[in-house]
């Protein structure tokens, strides 16, 4: 599920099997933490070393759709791009595609209805309410969020008020 971010690059045809490839599985295992405590655009991030998933802190633990928790796949999500961005030098566009196409299909076996996942996630989904960005962690890694200036200024703020106190 795309989390509210509007990227129409299609995954390349052989994207399974990339995410078999040893390099790739060892960057997704890496990520070992999952964090709530902070308020992190678009639902959910990583930290610049791929060890921690940011969750944000609004998102109910665990987060119910369909009588079933779905956190799982939202992290499966991130670990995915993560691996992929930095495993085999990706841009964010591209990795975040695969990424989604491997959620979807992970939900969709499990027999998930994708779209309405989607819609019951979309009230937590935070991009352009910077406002609302009050707490950032010091290691959100900025890459999908490049190229949104005002998005960017305002996590900067978030981290360096967290800083001060």
């Amino acid at each position: 599920m795309s989390a509210g971010h509007n990227q129409a690059a299609k995954p390349p045809e052989n994207w399974q099997k990339i995410l078999e490839e040893p390099k790739v599985i060892g960057l997704m295992r890496r990520a070992r933490q999952i964090n709530r405590d902070y308020d992190i655009p678009y639902l959910a991030g990583y930290s610049e070393d791929g060890r921690t998933i940011y969750f944000d802190r609004h998102l109910p633990n665990p987060f119910i759709f369909d009588d079933q928790p779905v956190d799982g796949y939202i992290a499966f999500h991130e670990r995915v791009e993560k691996a992929l961005i930095d495993g085999k030098g990706w841009d964010y566009t591209k990795a975040h595609s695969v990424a989604e196409a491997a959620e979807e299909d992970a939900e969709n076996q499990d027999g998930l209805d994708v779209e309405d996942l989607q819609a019951a996630l979309e009230p937590y989904i935070k991009a352009d309410e910077h406002e609302k960005i009050k707490l950032c962690p010091p290691d959100l890694d900025m890459t999908p969020y490049a190229g949104n200036t005002k998005l960017i200024t305002a996590i900067r703020a978030a981290q360096a008020a967290a800083k001060i106190k």
